[in-house]
Order: structure tokens, then sequence, then C-alpha cells
């Protein structure tokens, strides 16, 4: 039984954070539901500049710690540098949009916060898991769940505008999360405050620009509508189908959360040479899990959102198959970082956006109100990320077997 309890208490986060997903649909309109999807895009461009790159930089050096003492003086000198440049694009791209009158300060303090929690929750949550600490790892995915709908009802009751309480909720539950992380690492980990030349900021401006990049493409890629349609004037539009597609997003990705917690540290501790059974294991799930929304995904719909949302039922499957293209682009960019050839994962995002772009553009110029027309775009822009990057890699594995 105490074997199986990580994968229990992953399980059992899912069903929370579905939970969480009938308590915001419940209580925020469609309109209010696009501006808070728009507030935690912009969040999200932080994490693509900065944030995103930095985690995989650093997750693929302290592979090599995992028997070894924490290089935690290194890690802490190196993130002082990552908030200090997160905090100055913050600044520098918010002030032209709070002029526009498209943000306010609040909004700003919200959309950093939300970005830096989840960075460190995910962060640490990854290394602990990696180096054999899965069942605690567990406990803080439930935990952050919980925490959420905890955080947003209080923060309903105490009469925080409903937008607000969205996002805030969150990032409570992120830093929570942060602080129990932090408490284990101190108290398990052996670390050292001593220095290591192989992990500098240098470093990581070197080896993670084409990961920044690609961050930077799936996120216009896949949420730049967000952003679009309502500084167009559609927040009920962006509200609808964020809302009905993030349910199927929400399931794969949870399902990605376990598999990736079981399965990534193998990919990571074999250098890579994992990547292909890793990757057989994930279309395997992603089939499932498409599966299971075909077959149940109306009754899901029903259960965790309004009824007014039930004639955009389908929508759910873009959502899956998008948050399915997300876990093998992120399996294909641990493999090319490990690897140290992040600059194949820049020509396939770039792809991407230009597929999502041209789409978007005829949305909005022929069928702006139209949601599986934007779905269909989203979806074909993410398997054509998927297909070229996969057979980048697999001419990448010929060269090396040839090499050998």
């Amino acid at each position: 039984m105490k074997k199986n309890l990580p994968l229990l208490l992953r399980i059992l986060s899912i069903g929370l954070q579905l939970t969480y997903v009938k308590s915001y649909t419940h209580y925020l309109s469609v309109t209010e539901l696009g501006y808070s999807f728009y507030l935690t895009a912009l969040s999200y461009a932080i994490n693509a500049l900065v944030l995103i790159p930095a985690d995989f930089y650093q997750q693929a050096l302290l592979s090599a710690y995992y028997d070894r003492v924490f290089p935690l003086g290194s890690i802490i000198s190196l993130n002082k540098k990552i908030l200090s440049l997160a905090m100055a694009l913050t600044t520098v791209l918010s002030i032209p949009i709070c002029v526009a009158g498209k943000l306010n300060i609040f909004d700003v303090v919200l959309i950093f916060g939300l970005a830096v929690f989840l960075y460190f929750s995910t962060s640490f949550r990854n290394y602990l898991n990696n180096r054999g600490h899965n069942l605690f790892t567990g406990w803080m995915l439930f935990l952050e769940a919980g925490l959420k709908i905890l955080s947003f009802m209080l923060l309903l009751a105490a009469g925080v505008p409903h937008v607000n309480a969205f996002v805030l909720s969150t990032v409570i539950a992120f830093a929570v999360e942060v602080l129990c992380l932090a408490i284990f690492f101190y108290l398990k980990i052996p670390f050292t405050q001593c220095y290591t030349a192989d992990i500098s900021f240098k470093s990581l401006f070197k080896t993670s620009s084409a990961v920044s990049f690609s961050a930077v493409c799936n996120w216009l890629q896949l949420q730049g509508y967000r952003i679009v349609y309502v500084w167009l004037g559609f927040p009920e539009i962006a509200g609808i189908y964020a809302a009905v597609s993030n349910l199927g997003i929400m399931g794969m990705n949870a399902a990605s959360i376990v598999f990736s917690q079981m399965f990534l540290p193998k990919v990571y501790s074999s250098r890579g040479a994992y990547i292909i059974q890793y990757i057989k294991y994930a279309v395997l799930l992603c089939l499932v899990v498409l599966l299971g929304y075909i077959m149940l995904g109306k009754i899901l719909l029903l259960v965790l959102t309004k009824r007014e949302f039930e004639p955009y039922a389908r929508l759910m499957i873009f959502g899956v198959i998008v948050e399915a293209g997300n876990l093998l682009i992120g399996a294909a960019s641990t493999y090319f970082t490990i690897r140290r050839k992040s600059f194949h994962l820049v020509l396939p995002n770039i792809a991407g956006v230009l597929c999502a772009g041209i789409g978007l553009s005829i949305c909005l110029s022929w069928r702006p109100r139209n949601f599986y027309l934007l779905g269909l775009a989203l979806m074909c822009s993410q398997l054509i990320v998927c297909a070229l990057l996969f057979e980048r890699a697999k001419k990448d594995m010929k060269c090396e077997v040839v090499g050998a």
C-alpha cells in the first residue's frame, strides 16, 4: 500500500484540481473567466521568457547531484539573478500595457507573484521527486490543489472581486507549497554554501536561449488568443473557449504530472537514453485520456461547470490534444537540453507560432465567434510542432548510432 501511496495522492490531487475548476466556473461569469485567463496568460509570459528555461537548465545540471551534496550557494546566487531579470522584464513589459489601460498595478503584482511561485514550486518539486522523494511531492500536489479551493472560497467570502480571487488563490496555494518544499529540503537534503563553476548565469544564458525562445513561441502559439480576444473586445469568447477547453487541459495535465513524476527521473538519470520508452508510454497515456474524454467528457462538463457550457462540450477535445502535445514537446525539450542541443527546438516552435498566427487571423477576419475554428487552429499548430520536433530527434538519435 505504501508503495502505491504516491500514485494515489496524485490521483486524488487530480480530483481536487477538477473541484477547483467547478468552483471558479460556478462563481465567475464568462466575461470574468476571459479576463482571468487573460491575466494568467500574461503571467505565463514571464515564465516563458525567463523561468521555464531557467528550470530546464537547473534540472539538467542538478541531475548530476542526486547522490551528492546539493550546491545551494550556486543555486541561490543564480536564482537571485534570475528573479532580478524576471522583475526587470515584468516592469518593462507591463508599463505600456498599463498606460494603454489594459492592466492596473495590482494586476501586475498578481501576475509577477503567480509566475515566480509557480516557478519555485515546480522547480523544487521536480528536483525532490527526481531525487527519490516522490511520496512527499505527491503530498505537495494534494496540498496545492486543496489550498486553491480553500483560499478561493475564503477570498470570495471576504468580498474580493472574482477575477482577483481566482488569480490570488493560485498564488497563495503555490506560495504555501514553496514554503513546505523549502522546509523539507532544508531538513532532508545535504547541501553546501560553496560555489561550483559549472552553474552560472552566463552558462544559463548561453545554454537556455533556445529554450527561452521556444517557450515564448509556445506561449504565443497557445495562449496568445486570450490576450488578442480581450484586447479586441471578445473576452466572453476567450472565456468560454478557455474554460471548456481547460477541462480537457486540466485532465490531461494532471495525468501528465503524475506520468512525468513517475518516469521523467529515468530520462534524467539515463542522460536521455530512456527517452524512446518515455515517449511510447506518453503516447499511450494521451490516447487513453483522449478516449476517456470522448466517452465521458460531456458528463464531466455537466458535473464540473454550468449548464450554459453544455453546447460547447466538444471543445474539451481540443484541450486534451493541445496538452498532450505539451507533454510530448516537454519530453523533446528535456532530451535536447540534456544533450546540449536545444537549438533544435527553435524551428519547430517558429512553425507552430506561424501556424497559430495564420489560423487566428482567419478566425478573427472570418468567424471571430467560432470556437471550433479557434480550437482547430491551436490543435493543428501543436501537431506541427510535435511532428517537426520528433523528426529532428529521430535524426539526432540516428547520428549518435552512426557516430558510435
